[in-house]
């Protein structure tokens, strides 16, 4: 139940929106096997990038539902997991039934790593929804006008990212200041 509230707050945060207008290593002893620095970060780096890909895939998925009027997981799969995927799915299906279509993907502004490890990366972003339009249910189209900040944790493998969680933070402070 938390989570179907957290996907409707998430998609209801970015209508809203768009109606407002690396870490230190210890060291290894001799010993075990070593990983130069410049595989870790090529490693992470990667991973980052899987992430982001991740992120902007599923939002550009997000906007083709809504231009589709046809919500489904299984479209949003191959960005989220099952469970984000669905939730996602029914809130633009609410948004729909509500008369409301939104349409325009956030652009990433930040993207900073705040874990990471081998399956998974978990992520700070700040995105500009200026770029978001939304239609209400008397044909009104209003522009997005803000900067919003997420926590978004992804799961890792085979180098594919996957989003475990997104979480829209109503302060963007962080974004801005």
């Amino acid at each position: 139940m938390f989570r179907k509230r957290t996907a409707r707050a998430a998609l209801a945060l970015l209508v809203s929106v768009a109606l407002a207008g690396c870490g230190t290593s210890d060291p290894q002893p001799t010993n075990s096997p070593t990983t130069t620095p410049s595989e870790s970060v090529v490693t992470e780096v990667s991973a980052e990038a899987a992430a982001r890909a991740a992120f902007d895939g599923f939002f550009s998925a997000v906007d083709a539902q809504f231009a589709d009027r046809s919500p489904s997981a299984a479209g949003l799969e191959a960005y989220a997991e099952p469970a984000l995927a669905a939730e996602y799915a029914e809130a633009i299906q609410t948004s729909l039934d509500r008369g409301q279509v939104t349409r325009g993907v956030p652009t990433v502004l930040t993207f900073a790593t705040t874990d990471f490890s081998a399956d998974g990366v978990i992520a700070d972003l700040c995105t500009d929804s200026s770029g978001l339009r939304t239609i209400d249910d008397q044909g009104l189209e209003r522009p997005g006008a803000a900067v919003l900040r997420w926590t978004a944790d992804f799961s890792l493998s085979d180098g594919t990212a996957l989003i475990r969680s997104l979480e829209p933070h109503q302060d963007a402070a962080e974004c801005t200041g």
